[in-house]
């Protein structure tokens, strides 16, 4: 017996949606409506504008709700679990603010690669000890020529210049 591969793709899928009551990937854009109950509820309280639309990220392994707005023309945005947990702040910088560690590692990885935009992100505490050193992060999003054409990737990077992921962004 021959079973067809989209077959097999479409049951892992509906397994998917049996297991988690969703099917989202990272880098996937959601209408706010469709996130967990709990991820709306922090959007709520955290931020006091409306939000139509939340990106899928992954931050450390886990799977975190990206929720963009605006202040004062300054792009922010805050990034949360799934279960609700607010896990980092994040405010858009000009690439001159670019620590020199982390365009180092964009160039050694990707050279010539453009520089479209950056987010710092500030990790929020998992203890709530706002004396602890705040753990600082840039998302950065490049674009870059590969087989002909233009893609887009979008890495997040330490302070001093590694790499923690590094993902293509549809």
């Amino acid at each position: 017996m021959t079973t067809h591969p989209r077959k097999l793709t479409l049951a892992a899928l509906a397994a998917a949606f049996a297991l988690t009551g969703s099917i989202a990937w990272a880098g996937e854009k959601i209408d706010f409506r469709d996130a967990p109950e709990a991820v709306r509820q922090t959007v709520d309280r955290e931020i006091d504008r409306s939000v139509n639309r939340l990106e899928i990220k992954s931050l450390d392994g886990q799977t975190a709700y990206e929720a963009e707005y605006e202040i004062d023309d300054v792009d922010r945005a805050i990034w949360i679990g799934e279960d609700g947990t607010l896990l980092a702040r994040a405010v858009e910088i000009r690439r001159s603010e670019l620590p020199q560690a982390v365009r180092e590692a964009v160039l050694a990885r990707y050279p010539g690669a453009d520089i479209e935009d950056v987010d710092r992100l500030t990790l929020v505490p998992a203890s709530g000890d706002a004396t602890q050193t705040p753990d600082v992060r840039y998302d950065v999003e490049i674009e870059i020529e590969q087989n002909g054409r233009e893609v887009e990737r979008d890495l997040m990077i330490t302070v001093n210049g590694t790499i923690l992921s590094d993902e293509l962004d549809d």
